[in-house]
């Protein structure tokens, strides 16, 4: 746990720091179309990367772009956010476009293998060919958990009282506010409980994906 605190403390202060340095010289109206373009990149990400529905993925994904969550350079409020901006969503040609009152609009579009790309204003494609990415890994279906999707089943260690895991997995959900969206027990190399909430599934790519891991990989090194 004192490793992942660490993780987060380093990160937190190199992004406030560049958040200050980008910061000096820019506008106001420049920073909150920094803001509507990021807002795009996460919309599109959650739409065409995720399948998420658009109003889940705004209601609950949508703060992280404003000044109120504590984004380095956004001057988009959350307010003008919910109440102002307009998203447009073209299913055909897989992209987001945002836009504030006069402001935009920014768009992202989904570019298969490549994920979702912010495209300069003014512009709808991005400037490279896309490429399929053929993975030379075993299938994750077919393979054992931790290396795959695969479960074996296996019978609750005698040790753990199952009144207190699911009083534990309950409480882990138990606050609205905090937004919890996945929760994983494990023992011993045992799945021994996991739950989702928000729409989120076992399949689903999400963008706290990339600090889970990089607190299992820690925690797995100690």
């Amino acid at each position: 746990m004192k490793a992942c605190q660490l993780l987060f403390g380093v990160a937190a202060i190199l992004s406030t720091a560049t958040g200050l340095r980008a910061e000096e010289g820019i506008s106001t109206n420049s920073r909150i179309e920094l803001a509507l373009a990021d807002y795009a990149k996460l919309l599109c990400s959650a739409v065409f990367v995720s399948h998420r529905d658009l109003e889940e993925a705004k209601r609950n994904s949508g703060p992280l772009v404003t000044e109120n969550f504590g984004s380095s350079y956004s001057a988009l409020s959350e307010a003008d956010r919910t109440s102002n901006t307009k998203v447009v969503i073209d299913d055909r040609r897989k992209l987001v476009r945002v836009s504030l009152r006069e402001l935009g609009p920014r768009t992202a579009r989904f570019y298969g293998d490549q994920g979702c790309v912010i495209l300069p204003k003014g512009v709808d494609k991005a400037f490279f060919t896309p490429a399929k990415v053929r993975s030379q890994l075993p299938n994750h279906r077919r393979e054992l958990w931790p290396m795959g999707d695969t479960l074996t089943r296996q019978l609750l260690p005698a040790e753990i009282d199952s009144a207190k895991l699911n009083a534990a997995v309950d409480l882990a959900f138990s606050d609205p506010q905090a937004k919890t969206v996945a929760f994983l027990v494990i023992y011993k190399g045992q799945i021994l409980a996991e739950r989702y909430s928000l729409g989120v599934n076992e399949k689903l790519s999400w963008m706290g994906h990339r600090w889970a891991r990089a607190c299992w990989r820690l925690l797995w090194a100690f």
